[in-house]
């Protein structure tokens, strides 16, 4: 089985904004880090260690940024990072971030980061449509072959095997 990794945005009850990351930039000539491609060693070795972003908090809001924001340049926790390499992810580039919290200055170290590999919607539906019975073992299996996460091609939606969502849990 397979999830779509989410995090829901730091709100309010009322679904204001508690936390805004300002990671909407381009970073070594890279502005899109969701093609699915490894990034070539020209822009990595331009990309600066660590990428610094800030972020502001509204509403006196003082608890930790989001473990993972997957727009502009994506981010994640360390302790995210963690469970990835714990569970032998293989298909995914890291590079240090420090994100400070522009009211306090206080820094949280995270990474910026890039999945390699893409499932297309089509190849997923034309799976499906093939044989109801056996349309999830075929979808597993081609979904397997892109390891235990992957992003779906032409969106952010990050797609993570049962394994890593019970380890995230």
């Amino acid at each position: 089985m397979h999830y779509i990794l989410e995090c829901p945005p730091i709100t309010t009850e009322a679904n204001e904004a508690l936390v805004e990351i300002q990671n909407t930039f381009t970073v070594a000539g890279i502005r899109l880090w969701n093609n699915g491609m490894p990034l070539d060693f020209e822009k990595k070795k331009n990309i600066p260690i660590p990428i610094e972003m800030d972020y502001d908090v509204f509403q006196d809001y003082s608890g930790d940024p989001p473990e993972v924001e997957d727009l502009g340049i994506p981010i994640m926790s360390e302790r995210l990072k963690n469970v990835f390499d714990k569970s032998n992810v293989q298909n995914i580039e890291y590079f240090p971030a420090a994100l400070r919290n522009s009211g306090t200055n206080e820094v949280f170290w995270y990474y910026a980061f890039n999945i390699t590999g893409l499932v297309s919607r089509t190849e997923i539906t034309a799976l499906e449509n093939t044989c109801a019975n056996a349309s999830k073992a075929m979808i597993e299996s081609r979904i397997q072959a892109h390891r235990l996460l992957f992003r779906l091609q032409g969106s952010y939606e990050i797609i993570v095997h049962d394994f890593i969502k019970t380890a995230i849990e």
